[in-house]
């Protein structure tokens, strides 16, 4: 359905994205802080008007770090907010082009950098003959993935790519013009959460490439320790714990 927009960048075979100084491991919290600093250029309300107006000085790293600084915002709720992603994504599979833009003006004003979502409002407008528009959305969706790239190769363990939603690697892979296959779950010896994502091209190629996920992790499960792909069930557990407390009483 969507094939007029992929791929998307050809980012495996250009020397122009390739990976910058960014170690997740090391850095991610450190440019996190910065961005709560609203007296710098990287605080996270400055560098999201930059976004919104598609500015074309806005570097790759400055795009890192405004997707790094939407990892503290409220909104950024990375397992609930999957369902709604889907919703939209099949509203356009089923040819209801203006209720899906509609429902993704409404997402997106409180998750400006979906990666899925930008993708699937220039995917509504283009099939509703807005040319302009479609294009301006695209131009943000090559803006996250060059700056996905920036943050590492993907190949190894230490060089994860950030990947802000958990379906971010499969968009990823889609968008560069890769059919996803396998996908799984690692974990670097740092003890950073990844994901693994294996995609294939029309031309043979076959490549496997790890996310970083971590932030998902913390922000769904605070201090708990768990591994991605092994999430449970949180309510369940909050209601077995309220039950053992109950038959405590009792």
């Amino acid at each position: 359905m969507k094939s007029i927009f992929t791929p998307v960048v050809l980012f495996f075979c250009s020397a122009a994205f390739a990976q910058g100084s960014f170690d997740y491991a090391k850095d991610f919290k450190v440019v996190q802080a910065k961005t709560k600093d609203t007296s710098t250029e990287l605080s996270y309300g400055k560098l999201l008007m930059r976004f919104i107006a598609n500015d074309n000085s806005m570097t790759r790293y400055e795009t890192l770090a405004l997707m790094i600084g939407y990892t503290a915002q409220a909104d950024y709720r990375p397992f609930e907010d999957l369902d709604t992603e889907k919703d939209i994504f099949v509203l356009n599979d089923n040819g209801n082009y203006q209720e899906a833009l509609q429902e993704a003006d409404t997402y997106l004003a409180t998750h400006p950098l979906s990666l899925r979502v930008l993708k699937e409002k220039s995917y509504s407008l283009h099939q509703l003959k807005k040319a302009d528009s479609s294009d301006y959305y695209m131009d943000l969706v090559h803006k996250i993935m060059s700056a996905m790239l920036f943050s590492g190769n993907g190949k190894t363990p230490d060089t994860p790519i950030f990947a802000l939603g958990l379906t971010d690697g499969e968009r990823f892979m889609e968008n560069a013009g890769y059919l996803v296959g396998n996908k799984g779950t690692s974990k670097s010896k740092s003890g950073v959460n990844m994901q693994m994502v294996d995609g294939s091209n029309d031309e043979g190629t076959h490549v496997t490439l790890l996310f970083a996920v971590q932030h998902a992790i913390d922000k769904a499960y605070g201090d708990e320790k768990v591994d991605a792909g092994k999430k449970g069930n949180k309510k369940s557990k909050k209601k077995n714990k309220k039950d053992k407390d109950q038959s405590a009483k009792e």
